[in-house]
């Protein structure tokens, strides 16, 4: 069943209001036919089934729960700013595994050194978190956070209950072991560029209360490495979860 993010404004009573690009996406896109049934999402983690109008411009609730996909627990995701295709592919994939949060982080080894990104460029972003929400059933769209500098990134660790960096050159530990037994429930993850992070920024993260860990013994692609840590992370901690 399609599923549609709408805005907590557009709920009045049991009828829920779909913007122009939606009902575009229904008439046009989909072909769907009044009386059709959709899912909607609040952002709140509840999701609603509700069938279509006559004008497909809005629809009955018929039935809600809440969304069993969203995660237990709270990952955000330090990325390293990166060429457009990779940094889109990152924000898709991350969503789609669990990450909660995205932080893009200016590090000296990025190709982009300007943390002010162009107001389009976040738009695209945001649609591409929503839609990569609505594709893999998650109750809630991933929250972007402003473009930051790397020692204003390891500022924000202290909010966090464990931040791991894989680092290539981490002379041991992998992800499970810098989690486990301890079972934090909000997590961040500080991924380097293409270049890597420089020693000094390792020391920065350290000081700050990040843990280094390795990725194993290859050395991973940037947006390998973000995808291959969000899985073992999300796998950790909702395993964990799970056993308790």
């Amino acid at each position: 069943m399609h599923r549609f993010f709408v805005s907590t404004a557009d709920f009045q009573g049991d009828i829920v209001r779909f913007d122009a690009e939606q009902v575009h996406q229904l008439r046009k896109v989909l072909r769907f036919a009044p009386g059709q049934r959709v899912i909607v999402l609040d952002n709140t983690g509840k999701q609603y089934e509700v069938e279509l109008a006559k004008d497909l411009s809005h629809a009955r609730i018929i039935a809600q729960k809440w969304v069993e996909a969203e995660p237990k627990v709270s990952v955000t995701l330090f990325q390293s700013l990166l060429k457009r295709e990779k940094f889109e592919l990152i924000l898709q994939k991350c969503t789609e595994i669990g990450i909660s949060r995205f932080v893009p982080v200016v590090t000296s080894r990025c190709l982009i050194q300007d943390t002010r990104l162009k107001q389009n460029k976040i738009q695209r972003w945001q649609k591409i978190l929503k839609e990569a929400a609505e594709q893999c059933g998650r109750g809630c769209v991933p929250e972007l956070a402003p473009a930051v500098r790397l020692d204003e990134a390891a500022e924000q660790f202290g909010k966090l209950e464990r931040v791991i960096v894989p680092w290539e050159e981490a002379a041991e530990g992998d992800i499970r072991s810098a989690l486990l037994p301890q079972r934090p429930q909000q997590v961040g993850i500080l991924i380097g560029p293409e270049g890597g992070l420089s020693p000094q920024e390792i020391k920065t993260c350290c000081e700050n209360g990040a843990v280094v860990a390795s990725l194993g013994k290859r050395i991973l692609r940037t947006e390998t490495a973000a995808i291959a840590a969000g899985v073992l992370v999300m796998d950790a901690l909702e395993g964990a979860a799970g056993d308790e």
